[in-house]
């Protein structure tokens, strides 16, 4: 457990750490079933294993998922993700961005203000919450708008959208 400021850890296995309120901490995980709870703010996450699960509830952090089969539950404010890999990625905070270069990732936004880069293939892009905005450019990526005043644009080749409210389509 980590609990105050400006400290660092890294994970090899099976670990699970912790970071409590504090700001401007690091992790890396390199392992198998690694998992972090994230408290704090303005800190940032590296996650390169295999099954990781990450828990951020601080705001303004990085995280990066470069690993498979990982899940990350984003309740924070105004988080950055960067995914690459196989995930499935909840985002319950307000304002938190994703760019998403994953394979077959799903991620679902539930508040307001979110959006998301995606480039990768074969993704599912949930955008519960209003006001939110969808940039694809990647192939074979399903966008699902279900926020008032939703916003996706598309340059992906085989895209498929379903907007279940007033939502903006481009391409």
């Amino acid at each position: 457990m980590l609990s105050g400021s400006h400290d660092s850890a890294t994970a090899l296995g099976d670990d699970q750490i912790v970071i409590s309120t504090s700001n401007d901490n690091s992790v890396s995980m390199a392992g198998n079933r690694g998992h972090v709870d994230f408290a704090g703010d303005d800190g940032s996450v590296v996650d390169m294993g295999t099954g990781s699960t990450i828990v951020v509830s601080g705001d303004h952090n990085s995280v990066a998922m470069n690993g498979t089969d990982g899940a990350a539950s984003v309740s924070g404010t105004f988080n950055e993700l960067s995914l690459t890999g196989t995930q499935s990625v909840m985002v319950s905070g307000a304002g938190n961005s994703v760019q998403n270069a994953g394979i077959g990732t799903a991620v679902t936004f539930a508040a307001a203000n979110a959006w998301i880069a995606v480039t990768g293939l074969d993704n599912t892009t949930t955008m519960n919450g209003d006001d939110g905005t969808v940039y694809d450019s990647g192939a074979g990526n399903t966008t699902i708008l279900n926020g008032d005043s939703a916003y996706a644009t598309c340059r992906a080749t085989a895209a498929r959208l379903r907007a279940l409210a007033p939502a903006t389509w481009s391409t």
